[in-house]
């Protein structure tokens, strides 16, 4: 039986990047995918972009929704979502033509159960595979990144133990959702290949300069250093993002 890959991509009036994006998506070379376009209350064009794409191609999904946040439309996208396998897509960004393929290999050959990829061409480190005693190794050093977006996520293991992202945290949401993922992981494993394109947009909140944002980053180390405070110290670190 074939992996069905389920892209999930939260939109927010993102008319600007939004045609780059989607057309990374439906022309991947994996062909057991479906697109999640998730409209979470857009104001701009990105409606009737999306329902332009979904027209055409029958792998996209559309789906409209009211304002709730990016951390609540992606929980929203993985209970829509159909694949056994989940991968996060930032609607300003767009990706290789063959990420899932090669992603997906790579999960398939070390049985992992989270497969990252370089951003930007950027390497993180050689071709590797981790145990879960030793993830702490990927993740300091920043190699692993706390972002959801250059990885590919097993479902069962989402959904088995209730992993969400916590939609009171406007920043750091990915890397919480992160941390608790790979507590319940037994393999790891690093795709060397440049499959991400990460874009600096100047008007998401991560480059938005207000209190809210950086109260956000104190709930989110709180919640961590909570977190790592339950957990058998000759196994886990703390690590800061």
């Amino acid at each position: 039986m074939n992996n069905i890959v389920s892209i999930i991509v939260p939109i927010y009036n993102s008319e600007k990047y939004l045609k780059r994006c989607i057309d990374s998506l439906i022309n991947q070379t994996y062909p057991y995918i479906e697109i999640l376009l998730i409209n979470d209350g857009s104001i701009d064009n990105s409606e009737k972009i999306c329902l332009e794409y979904q027209k055409k191609d029958s792998s996209v999904k559309y789906i409209k929704k009211v304002n709730t946040g990016v951390s609540d439309t992606r929980n929203f996208g993985i209970n829509e979502a159909s694949g056994n396998i989940i991968c996060f897509v930032d609607s300003d960004d767009y990706i290789e033509n063959d990420l899932v393929e090669k992603m997906l290999e790579c999960m398939t050959k070390y049985e992992a159960d989270l497969v990252y990829s370089t951003i930007n061409n950027k390497a993180l480190n050689n071709y590797y595979l981790y145990n879960k005693n030793k993830y702490i190794d990927v993740l300091k050093n920043n190699q692993i990144t706390g972002y959801c977006w250059n990885k590919l996520y097993k479902k069962d293991i989402i959904i088995k133990n209730k992993i969400k992202f916590n939609k009171n945290i406007q920043v750091c949401e990915d890397l919480l959702f992160n941390i608790e993922y790979l507590q319940h992981t037994n393999k790891i494993a690093y795709c060397s290949y440049n499959l991400y394109h990460y874009m600096d947009n100047q008007s998401s909140i991560v480059n938005t300069k207000n209190f809210k944002k950086w109260s956000s980053y104190i709930e989110a180390y709180n919640i961590m250093l909570d977190f790592y405070k339950n957990l058998d110290k000759k196994t886990y670190h703390i690590f800061l993002y």
